[in-house]
Order: C-alpha cells, then sequence, then structure tokens
C-alpha cells in the first residue's frame, strides 16, 4: 500500500511540473525495486516505467513557415504605419480607386458587368479581364513594390521581397479589384434611373 501511494504522490508531482522540452524521463519504480524477490538468491526485477515529456513543436532551422510568415508580415505591416514612407498608405489605395473610378467608368458606358464577378464567373472573358485590369494598375502596383522595397532597406537594411509583393497587393490590387465592379454597377443605376425619370417627363 504504501508503494502505491508513493506512486500516486510521484504521478501527480509530474503532472504538476508540466512538459519539458529535454524529454527527462521520471522513473517510477515497481514494487519489485523496493526490495522485492522473485525466488532465492535472486536480483530485484529492475522494472521500471518512464514518462516522457514531448518536446513542443518548433520549426526547424532555415525552415519556411506559413504561419511564421504571417505573423511576422502581420507585425511588420503594422509597423510600417509609423515608419518612413508611411504617406504611402493613403496616396496608393487613393489612386487605385481613382484608376477603379475610371475603369468603372468605362465599363458601365460600354454596357459591361461587373468586373469582379465577371472575372470569377466567366471563364471565356477572365484572360482579356486579368489583361485589363493589369494595364489598368500596373503602374502603381509597380511603384508600391518599388516603395516598399526601400522601406524594407532603410528600416531593416534587407529586401523582404515577399512582403513587399504581399504589401502592394494590399495597397494597389484590393482597392481597385473591389471597387471597379461596383462603381460600374452605381454609375449603370444612375443612368437608368435619369433615363426613367426622362421618360415620365417626357
Amino acid at each position: 500500500m504504501h508503494w502505491f501511494a508513493a506512486k500516486a504522490w510521484a504521478v501527480q508531482s509530474a503532472l504538476r511540473i508540466g512538459p519539458r522540452s529535454d524529454f527527462k524521463a521520471y522513473r517510477l519504480l515497481s514494487p519489485f525495486t523496493c526490495g522485492a524477490y522473485t525466488g532465492a538468491g535472486t536480483a530485484p526485477a529492475q522494472r521500471a516505467t518512464e514518462v516522457q515529456w514531448p518536446a513542443p513543436m518548433r520549426p526547424e532551422p532555415g525552415r519556411f513557415s506559413m504561419d511564421n510568415f504571417f505573423a511576422n508580415y502581420l507585425s511588420d505591416y503594422i509597423a510600417r504605419f509609423d515608419g518612413p514612407l508611411h504617406f504611402r498608405f493613403i496616396m496608393q489605395p487613393l489612386m487605385a480607386i481613382l484608376l477603379a473610378a475610371r475603369d468603372g467608368t468605362r465599363d458601365a458606358r460600354e454596357g459591361r458587368s461587373a468586373y469582379l464577378w465577371t472575372l470569377l464567373s466567366d471563364p471565356a472573358q477572365r484572360r482579356y479581364l486579368l489583361a485589363d485590369g493589369w494595364k489598368g494598375i500596373s503602374r502603381i502596383f509597380v511603384l508600391a513594390y518599388l516603395l516598399d522595397v526601400i522601406y524594407t532597406v532603410i528600416e531593416w537594411h534587407r529586401v523582404k521581397p515577399l512582403e513587399s509583393l504581399l504589401t502592394a497587393v494590399i495597397l494597389a490590387v484590393i482597392p481597385y479589384v473591389l471597387l471597379r465592379g461596383p462603381i460600374n454597377r452605381l454609375l449603370r443605376l444612375i443612368h437608368a434611373h435619369g433615363k426613367e425619370v426622362a421618360g415620365r417627363k417626357a
């Protein structure tokens, strides 16, 4: 009975200690190691139970991890608001919105459907829409990428190409793609309402 009480106490102590990163083993001796013999003249049976605590999962050195990349990028992206060239977070989305208004007005005038919806739902027009969108946004996208490269060199003294690419997409591509279609729809509704009002007056 004393042995069972000692074993229970050892297990509870090990659980309170928690997981260890060095795979330390806690040896809980069986009753045979407490002086019990299997027979006359024989040595005690050295039987033991080992409890090994697994090490926490860590990425291998030099191995790319998407979780770590996005976690680091989020903190770096927030730091960009207070760093050098922070004015681009206002100017570049504004320029993308103006380009979206220009192309959305053209789409409404030519009677085209919403840009993003057609891009996702109509494979026949997808290549043309991608080329047309890139033609409209390419300059502001390249400018956003180059400015972020300059920022990373000034701030961290090295280039982070993936972060710069993602920042350019956020500042230039996303506002353009999201707003070109709604501007087209809004202008078409305004035009249709104007024609309806003119028809009633006539």
